[in-house]
């Protein structure tokens, strides 16, 4: 026969074991293969024509609907639509004031701290794909966009002590629909 004593013992012990194997399994990392974590990986464009013209603006002559911007990756050495690791496959684009608000993909990070980039496309309607590139700091579990270049041009660095929100300018020709 256990005594009282014992049995609290194992008891405790039970409920030690229990608390040691959650924390190990909240603490694991699961990778994603292709992309890596979304933390702070959103970019904030204004999108215009050569005149200044809001093309997001549905009030204006040639705009873009959100149903004609895309974004894209390669994987598996294909172009393919970006829809996000999660599970719900969304559309990594939005709207936020008058800007495009663009999810880009982040790069893994290979369980290393380490600065490297990630090249998302952009499509506007019909026009031909363009090219952004993030630079992001990666590690383990986090993600942070550096600087943005659109079709190799520096159109956002970031900037800790920045007072105001200041979104990058990208012009482009109106939607010709």
């Amino acid at each position: 026969m256990i005594s009282a004593k014992t049995h609290q013992n194992f008891e405790i012990m039970k409920h030690i074991l229990f608390l040691i194997g959650m924390l190990s399994f909240i603490s694991c990392e699961k990778e994603d293969e292709h992309y890596g974590s979304y933390i702070n990986s959103t970019l904030f464009l204004k999108v215009q024509d050569n005149e200044g013209n809001n093309l997001l603006d549905n009030t204006t002559a040639g705009h873009y609907s959100y149903e004609e911007i895309k974004t894209f990756i390669l994987e598996d050495g294909k172009i393919v639509e970006y829809l996000g690791k999660d599970l719900y496959k969304s559309k990594m684009v939005g709207y936020y004031k008058d800007a495009l608000k663009l999810h880009l993909a982040c790069p893994n990070s290979n369980n290393e701290r380490q600065v490297t980039f990630f090249d998302t496309y952009i499509q506007f309607g019909n026009r031909p794909k363009d090219k952004i590139t993030g630079w992001f700091n990666v590690g383990p579990g986090f993600c942070r966009l550096d600087s943005a270049y659109y079709n190799d041009k520096l159109i956002y660095k970031e900037n800790p002590n920045a007072k105001e929100e200041v979104f990058p300018i990208i012009q482009i020709e109106p939607n010709s629909r």
